[in-house]
């Protein structure tokens, strides 16, 4: 059988077993009651936050909610008891827990739509979060592959791309093409040299007419948003590094200056030292102990993965290694929350 014919049975496969799994967790989460026993904290993790796109094809869906989904999501949040807190808040509750459940918002990237559809969410249940802005997006010297990768399969008829094993010609007229061609651009990305394969994919933008930064301006706060945004009373700024990088995969000094970098820049910008930091992709093949260590070691008190877990008493001891529940674009459905809420939908690992 192909790789082609293989990835399209296996991804579909994926997608309803997932379904399954939170349609399990939500009924079993009816039947415990509106929290689990043990620990009652958790972190959720969202992108965007805005409108359904109108595109069918759109492999960056599981980035969005909707405003609605939002919405929903805190109101079902307190009507389980959740208290929503600041990030700033969570070292006290761990280390003094009363017993209360509560849950931080986090909002990774720095998207302009964290503030026109999100804010508005958060102001009328008056719900404080935080926005872990990637300080070379907010500053414009740095792209997103994934949306210059859209736009590429989108734009085109065929690719011709060669991150370092040879040019490889994609068609890209169907959907199922564009998503094969999406899938080994981020292949590349991931696995191979992530900085390479980045300036290949901008290069080949550049030379369909796409310019990579026109994503990053249209989509990211600058730098004067930002600023405006940390002066919320509900808002709290942490760092997100300046490439976007998987910071396991960078040597040393890479990931030292990555760090340091972030948190001196949004230190320079907002007049105050982020004291949280979430890692970019943030599982455990992109962050391990040397990075958590590291952000000790550059004045963090705080780091998020994108491990997907409540929280535990054994989090005191590791408050630069943090779980995350992620909300996911492809399932935006009030049942599904107290199933992800509960943490029956996964298990730590």
């Amino acid at each position: 059988m192909s790789l082609s014919r293989r990835l399209r049975l296996v991804e579909p496969a994926k997608f309803a077993a997932k379904t399954i799994i939170l349609e399990a967790a939500s009924l079993a989460a009816g039947f415990r009651g509106s929290t689990p026993p043990g620990p009652s904290g958790l972190i959720l993790t969202l992108h965007h936050v805005r409108p359904r796109p109108s595109e069918a094809f759109d492999p960056n869906g599981h980035l969005s909610v909707t405003p609605e989904f939002l919405d929903v999501t805190i109101a079902e949040l307190a009507a389980l008891g959740y208290e929503i807190i600041p990030i700033d808040a969570l070292l006290q509750r761990l280390s003094a827990p009363d017993g209360r459940p509560f849950a931080v918002v986090t909002l990774d990237d720095g998207y302009r739509d964290n503030v026109v559809h999100a804010l508005p969410v958060f102001e009328r249940h008056a719900a404080p979060f935080t926005v872990f802005a990637c300080t070379g997006f907010i500053r414009r010297t740095h792209s997103m592959w994934w949306e210059t990768a859209l736009a590429l399969v989108r734009s085109q008829a065929q690719l011709a791309l060669d991150f370092g094993e040879g040019a490889v010609l994609l068609p890209v007229t169907r959907d199922s093409e564009r998503q094969r061609a999406f899938d080994m651009i981020g292949r590349a990305v991931m696995q191979g040299d992530e900085a390479r394969a980045i300036a290949v994919l901008d290069a080949a933008a550049r030379k369909a007419g796409i310019d990579p930064l026109s994503f990053v301006d249209a989509q990211i706060l600058d730098e004067s948003e930002l600023q405006a945004l940390a002066r919320h009373p509900l808002a709290t700024i942490g760092a997100h590094s300046v490439s976007h990088r998987a910071m396991a995969r960078l040597s040393p000094a890479e990931l030292y200056e990555e760090i340091s970098v972030s948190r001196q820049v949004l230190t320079d910008l907002l007049g105050m030292a982020p004291s949280a930091f979430a890692f970019p992709y943030g599982h455990h093949a992109q962050a391990g102990p040397r990075d958590y260590r590291a952000l000790r070691e550059l004045g963090f008190t705080i780091g998020v993965t994108t491990v997907q877990a409540r929280l535990t008493d054994a989090d005191q001891k590791r408050l630069t290694a943090l779980p995350r529940i992620n909300l996911d674009g492809r399932w935006q459905k009030r049942r599904y929350i107290r199933g992800l809420v509960s943490g029956l939908a996964f298990k730590r690992g």
